[in-house]
């Protein structure tokens, strides 16, 4: 008879820290009021820990066509469903914000939007879906039999190059190259980042970054602070020792288990918390209800909390998307 074999929910605690990290970190830019500057120094990796986590789940596939389909249900469908719900709820926003209908070059934003940003103006983070599909992709078909030393450091020179003599960056190309890096390492150091000298290793040159601290957003290729450079080897030692550590965290407490159901929902979270955090904007802060920052948080954390599982239901019932 064949045993089972129990699901490692290691990288799904992860997922529910850094994705409920990621959450907290829109919710307090939407007032423009306050910042979140602070957690960023400890879990600067926090994007790069996503793809290098789809590379560990990568498997080649020799038909192209079943491959992109596969990958087109998972990833283009929601980017497109979660996209294209997030546009009412932007414009709508922009109305009582005060942009007038005759501004007709703003009410086009995504047309000038999908190109360089990678992403529709309704729905932000949706560029995590269009770039991971982009690169599953490329990987599978060109780069899979490619040295896989060679290809992250030529993909690294290529975002030195782009940061430092291209002052007009194509965004959606950035981040897409960026993610790509840290994807191949994610494939390639899948079994090796759990053997001791490697996180020991990485662990003491994580130790570096505490002096040298750096964060860049990879949607927009920000540079915030520290040192562009050593935020990627820091960003790859982190998420290895992070990794490690999580398997010693043990599942069956309480915390442990909220983040990992969390994490498992990171995907449907990832599409559906900017859509909420925009139209509690358009209920609670446009209309003047709420006026202090602090209360808009409060209410938008309670409000993603009640409606993921909800919503959860609602989205399973319908056939187009599947998260």
């Amino acid at each position: 008879m064949a045993t089972s074999v129990k699901r490692d929910t290691s990288l799904d605690f992860i997922s529910g820290i850094l994705i409920i990290h990621m959450i907290l970190g829109h919710t307090m830019a939407r007032p423009f009021i306050l910042t979140f500057n602070y957690l960023q120094c400890f879990l600067f990796f926090y994007m790069p820990w996503f793809f290098f986590k789809s590379g560990m789940f990568f498997r080649k596939d020799d038909d192209f066509r079943s491959f992109a389909k596969k990958k087109a249900e998972r990833l283009i469908k929601p980017f497109l469903f979660f996209s294209l719900l997030g546009e009412p709820i932007f414009y709508l926003d922009s109305f009582l914000s005060g942009v007038p209908l005759s501004n007709w070059y703003h009410y086009i934003a995504s047309v000038r939007s999908l190109p360089y940003l990678g992403n529709f103006v309704g729905n932000p983070p949706c560029w995590f879906l269009l770039s991971l599909f982009v690169i599953f992709v490329v990987y599978n078909q060109f780069l899979y039999k490619c040295n896989k030393v060679v290809v992250p450091l030529l993909l690294f020179g290529l975002l030195l190059v782009n940061h430092y003599y291209n002052p007009f960056p194509i965004y959606s190309v950035t981040h897409t190259v960026s993610g790509c890096l840290y994807f191949i390492l994610g494939f390639a150091l899948k079994e090796l980042q759990y053997k001791k000298h490697i996180f020991i290793a990485s662990l003491l040159i994580l130790t570096l970054a505490i002096p040298f601290n750096s964060f860049v957003g990879m949607a927009f290729d920000l540079f915030e602070f520290g040192n562009y450079i050593l935020w990627y080897p820091f960003s790859l030692c982190a998420i290895i020792v992070i990794n490690n550590v999580a398997k010693y965290i043990p599942g069956d407490i309480a915390i442990s288990k909220f983040f990992v159901w969390v994490g498992q929902n990171s995907m449907l979270l990832l599409v559906i918390h900017w859509p909420i955090l925009i139209a509690l904007k358009v209920v609670f802060l446009n209309t003047g209800v709420v006026n202090e920052a602090w209360q808009f948080v409060a209410i938008s954390v309670i409000a993603i909390a009640i409606l993921t599982p909800i919503l959860k239901h609602l989205i399973s019932k319908i056939k187009f998307v599947k998260i």
